[in-house]
Protein backbone atom coordinates (compact mmCIF):
# COMPACT_ATOMS: atom_id res chain seq x y z
CA UNK A 1 0.00 0.00 0.00
CA UNK A 2 1.32 3.32 -0.90
CA UNK A 3 1.66 6.06 1.66
CA UNK A 4 1.53 10.00 0.39
CA UNK A 5 5.18 9.68 1.59
CA UNK A 6 6.05 6.83 -0.49
CA UNK A 7 3.82 7.90 -3.60
CA UNK A 8 5.29 11.34 -3.63
CA UNK A 9 9.24 9.21 -3.44
CA UNK A 10 8.35 7.66 -6.91
CA UNK A 11 6.52 10.37 -8.63
CA UNK A 12 10.02 12.39 -7.64
CA UNK A 13 11.88 9.38 -9.09
CA UNK A 14 9.62 9.40 -12.46
CA UNK A 15 10.27 12.97 -12.85
CA UNK A 16 13.70 12.02 -13.66
CA UNK A 17 12.65 9.74 -16.78
CA UNK A 18 11.05 12.54 -18.48
CA UNK A 19 9.66 16.25 -18.28
CA UNK A 20 7.11 14.98 -21.17
CA UNK A 21 3.63 13.13 -19.98
CA UNK A 22 3.03 12.47 -23.54
CA UNK A 23 6.35 10.74 -24.13
CA UNK A 24 5.35 7.45 -22.92
CA UNK A 25 4.22 5.31 -25.99
CA UNK A 26 0.62 4.55 -25.69
CA UNK A 27 0.47 2.79 -29.09
CA UNK A 28 2.26 0.00 -27.70
CA UNK A 29 0.52 -3.63 -27.58
CA UNK A 30 1.95 -5.25 -24.69
CA UNK A 31 2.70 -1.89 -22.80
CA UNK A 32 0.81 0.98 -23.96
CA UNK A 33 -2.45 0.57 -21.31
CA UNK A 34 -0.01 1.04 -18.35
CA UNK A 35 1.51 4.30 -20.58
CA UNK A 36 -1.73 5.54 -20.74
CA UNK A 37 -1.87 5.29 -16.57
CA UNK A 38 1.96 6.95 -16.54
CA UNK A 39 0.41 10.09 -18.35
CA UNK A 40 -2.57 10.17 -15.98
CA UNK A 41 -0.30 9.76 -13.03
CA UNK A 42 2.43 12.05 -14.40
CA UNK A 43 -0.13 14.80 -15.07
CA UNK A 44 -2.04 14.98 -11.99
CA UNK A 45 0.43 14.64 -9.48
CA UNK A 46 2.57 17.09 -10.99
CA UNK A 47 4.71 19.52 -8.45
CA UNK A 48 2.87 22.62 -7.08
CA UNK A 49 3.44 26.68 -9.34
CA UNK A 50 5.90 28.66 -8.00
CA UNK A 51 5.41 32.49 -7.14
CA UNK A 52 1.75 32.67 -6.07
CA UNK A 53 0.80 35.88 -4.39
CA UNK A 54 -2.12 34.34 -2.28
CA UNK A 55 -1.88 31.38 0.15
CA UNK A 56 -3.12 27.98 -0.96
CA UNK A 57 -3.40 25.62 2.39
CA UNK A 58 -6.15 25.42 4.67
CA UNK A 59 -3.48 25.79 7.38
CA UNK A 60 -2.50 29.54 7.83
CA UNK A 61 -4.60 30.42 5.29
CA UNK A 62 -6.06 33.88 7.72
CA UNK A 63 -9.63 33.27 7.00
CA UNK A 64 -12.16 32.00 9.81
CA UNK A 65 -13.86 29.20 7.71
CA UNK A 66 -10.33 27.74 6.39
CA UNK A 67 -9.14 28.11 9.71
CA UNK A 68 -12.07 26.27 11.15
CA UNK A 69 -11.56 23.61 8.89
CA UNK A 70 -8.03 23.06 9.31
CA UNK A 71 -8.24 22.58 13.06
CA UNK A 72 -11.60 19.88 13.10
CA UNK A 73 -9.25 18.24 9.84
CA UNK A 74 -5.78 18.50 12.42
CA UNK A 75 -7.42 16.62 15.04
CA UNK A 76 -8.35 13.46 13.23
CA UNK A 77 -4.92 13.60 10.88
CA UNK A 78 -2.57 16.08 11.27
CA UNK A 79 -0.23 15.18 8.64
CA UNK A 80 -2.94 14.99 5.98
CA UNK A 81 -4.90 18.41 7.27
CA UNK A 82 -1.26 20.44 6.87
CA UNK A 83 -1.23 19.50 3.35
CA UNK A 84 -4.76 20.15 2.43
CA UNK A 85 -5.13 23.40 -0.19
CA UNK A 86 -7.87 25.22 -0.70
CA UNK A 87 -7.21 25.60 -4.48
CA UNK A 88 -5.78 23.74 -6.96
CA UNK A 89 -3.42 25.13 -8.91
CA UNK A 90 -1.04 23.06 -11.13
Amino acid sequence: MHTPKTTSDSLSLSDLSSKDALYLDTSDSRFGKMAECGQVVKVGFCSDVDGLYFHKRFKGSGHPFYESVYEKAAKIDKGLADNMDTCIIK
